[in-house]
């Protein structure tokens, strides 16, 4: 253990059963809230104790923490002011956030890191609940996108377009997304996207393109493995690619290889690094792009 998290967890040791109980405070009144969604008062009750909490992390320099207990109020302002358009998750999403303080205290007062990439995956739950974007700063996560193997991925068809076949599958991509957004034969509907998703970077003109949806269908690896976890900003990625099918109908794969969707690609490499050992696609992707 290096000295800095020796002192980390030395110092939080004295102040760890105070935040402890502050956070239970506030898992206590934001359920009250959930009971009586009438009595506003427990969210800013909830919004008091969290801000105890960040000042006490802030004084120890648990920034990464710091930043996660900022965005569970923001989570809570949209709450009180209404502006979350789903309000039950947003409060399902924050009362995983506040369990998982105390979680993650634990494992740095026994000498983990205090760590951006740790607090990242709920980070960005939180942010899709109330509609932020995601985070993709090159200080959590910085995979290189240039970054080429010294042969193409596949072999490709100079004169392919997947302009028409974005258009013919569209729908039925949409139809499987919308299943299991839904929670409805997640793994037929996981299945159906893949093959799709499959079809999609064998039909593109370039791994510039393909890598898009070859990168997708990676994500989607982890999720029918089971290594990656169903959470609000997983599906808000998925949803991306929807949008990006729509860009090459309505622009052609031309526009798409000129100005790829960096942010979206990066978010989805972030969850393919976390698949571990989801079959033969998920670890060519993590080699392709130095993702260990």
């Amino acid at each position: 253990m290096t000295s800095e998290r020796q002192n980390n967890a030395s110092t939080l040791g004295w102040v760890r059963n105070e935040l402890d109980e502050t956070l239970q405070q506030a898992a206590q009144a934001l359920e009250e809230y959930s009971e009586d969604s009438s009595d506003r008062t427990q969210l800013r009750f909830c919004m008091t104790y969290l801000h105890q909490v960040y000042g006490t992390l802030q004084m120890l320099e648990l920034y990464a923490l710091s930043m996660l207990v900022e965005e569970m109020e923001q989570v809570l302002e949209g709450l009180v002011n209404g502006d979350l358009a789903q309000p039950r998750e947003g409060e399902e999403t924050l009362m995983r956030g506040i369990l998982s303080v105390s979680d993650y205290l634990e494992r740095i007062q026994k000498g983990d890191r205090d760590s951006s990439v740790l607090v990242l995956p709920l980070l960005n739950d939180l942010r899709a609940a109330r509609g932020a974007p995601l985070l993709t700063e090159s200080m959590l996560f910085a995979p290189d996108l240039a970054t080429s193997a010294e042969q193409p991925r596949r072999a490709r068809d100079e004169g392919a377009s997947i302009a028409g076949l974005a258009r013919q599958h569209r729908h039925r991509f949409q139809r499987a997304l919308l299943a299991f957004l839904r929670g409805q034969s997640v793994p037929a509907s996981l299945q159906r996207m893949q093959a799709i998703l499959d079809e999609l970077d064998a039909a593109a003109g370039d791994d510039r393109t393909g890598d898009l949806f070859w990168i997708a269908a990676g994500v989607v690896d982890g999720l029918r493995s089971g290594e990656l976890e169903t959470t609000t900003a997983v599906k808000g990625v998925l949803g991306q690619v929807d949008r990006q099918l729509k860009r090459i109908i309505d622009h052609g794969e031309e526009q798409l290889a000129e100005t790829p969707p960096d942010d979206l690609l990066k978010n989805m490499l972030y969850y393919v690094a976390r698949s571990g050992d989801s079959g033969e696609r998920v670890l060519a992707i993590q080699e392709r792009f130095a993702l260990d």
